[in-house]
């Protein structure tokens, strides 16, 4: 074999080492899918197994996801789930990929509830699983995963019948959303919701006959709308 040759094997063979060890170090598999935590880059689909913490505590929250063209969507679930752990927030990464802005929107929604309850997650993690197959991306689901990972700390259950819009920032203050009259429609369609939360300032932009708009500021906020009956 040609020099050259076996300098570039050599070369492919320690990258592929070092990124599956980095990856390795940092996966947890459970009984039913794999997580990685968020990173600054996209997350692919890959399979790793290596021993992790076991599951604990989990519930479901729903939010809206909207196809690529804009014209369709669907009502997502949220499966947000607690284990022993350093604070990380944790991806599937079985079913889907993600795109940096929703990564992002998610470590931001830890650090909102982190900042709202005043003190960090230094003994446990979170891992978030979404119903929708294929590629996530933008941070309207960032408020919804926040709730989701502060009822969970907190041990409070959280209502099926109210669907959660807005961005979570740090600071636990919700922002707007983009498309949120066509977020609206897809509620509409799904007859066991009968509440949506919408950012406040995005309250006079829509209406709707036949579920309850309700607008939040803040993540306290909707965190006490979603777990009142």
């Amino acid at each position: 074999m040609e020099l050259w040759k076996i300098l570039v094997t050599i070369i492919l063979l320690q990258v592929a080492f070092f990124s599956g060890a980095i990856l390795m170090e940092h996966s947890i598999k459970s009984r039913e899918a794999t997580y990685i935590p968020i990173t600054q880059e996209r997350v692919e689909k890959i399979y790793i197994e290596s021993p992790g913490p076991i599951e604990t505590t989990s519930l479901t929250i729903y939010g809206v996801g909207i196809h690529s063209n804009e014209e369709t969507g669907e009502v997502v679930k949220f499966n947000v789930t607690r284990f022993s752990g350093k604070g990380e927030v944790m991806l599937n990464i079985d079913t889907n990929s993600y795109e940096t802005d929703f990564q992002s929107s998610l470590r931001n929604a830890k650090e909102a509830v982190e900042t709202v309850r005043g003190k960090e997650f230094t003994s446990e993690s979170f891992s978030i699983q979404t119903s929708t197959p294929g590629t996530i991306k933008g941070s309207s689901g960032s408020l919804a995963a926040g709730i989701g990972i502060y009822s969970l700390a907190e041990g409070k259950e959280v209502r099926k019948d109210i669907l959660i819009m807005g961005v979570l920032h740090r600071n636990g203050d919700v922002g707007p959303i983009a498309l949120l009259e066509k977020k609206i429609e897809i509620s509409e369609e799904k007859e066991e919701i009968k509440e949506v939360l919408i950012p406040s300032s995005q309250c006079q932009e829509v209406t709707s006959n036949r579920i309850k708009i309700t607008c939040v500021n803040s993540l306290p906020e909707a965190f006490n709308v979603v777990t009142t009956q």
